[in-house]
């Protein structure tokens, strides 16, 4: 786990291909039904300087704000071929309840210049729309929900 909190920003640095660890942080709350695990902490920001991988519908963060930094990747769920058919994940993986600090302030997921977001499959519920500020974001079959 390379985890570390700095008032409300919660910074991810090294590689974490399950966000279980997320739930070892002070202020959140961990929540888990069935095989899916929710990851509650509506006052942090999880800032994202390494790689992070989750599985939309076995995992979802229920944050203030999720934001990739430069050099930082968040990898959502998978593509597989099956029948010369791409399959994607599917299921909740990211929801934020409010918007940003001003009206016209992004909220919910940001990718900065140089961070890298692949989402394969899944859904998210944002309160504003994402900032999506990067030509590293690969998006394939994500829903959102404002």
């Amino acid at each position: 786990m390379a985890y570390s909190i700095n008032g409300s920003d919660v910074s991810l640095t090294g590689t974490e291909t399950s966000p279980s660890g997320f739930g070892g942080v002070a202020g959140v709350v961990t929540d888990t039904s069935g095989d899916s695990t929710t990851w509650r902490a509506r006052t942090l920001n999880l800032l994202v300087y390494g790689t992070l991988s989750i599985m939309p519908g076995q995992g979802c963060f229920d944050i203030r704000m999720l934001r990739v930094m430069p050099g930082g990747r968040i990898i959502v769920g998978q593509q597989t071929l099956v029948n010369g058919e791409y399959v994607h994940s599917s299921g909740l993986w990211l929801k934020v309840a409010e918007k940003g600090g001003a009206a016209w302030s992004p909220g919910g997921l940001i990718v900065e210049p140089g961070g890298f977001l692949d989402w394969y499959g899944g859904e998210i519920d944002v309160a504003s729309s994402p900032y999506l500020n990067s030509s590293g974001v690969n998006i394939k079959r994500g829903v959102m929900h404002l």
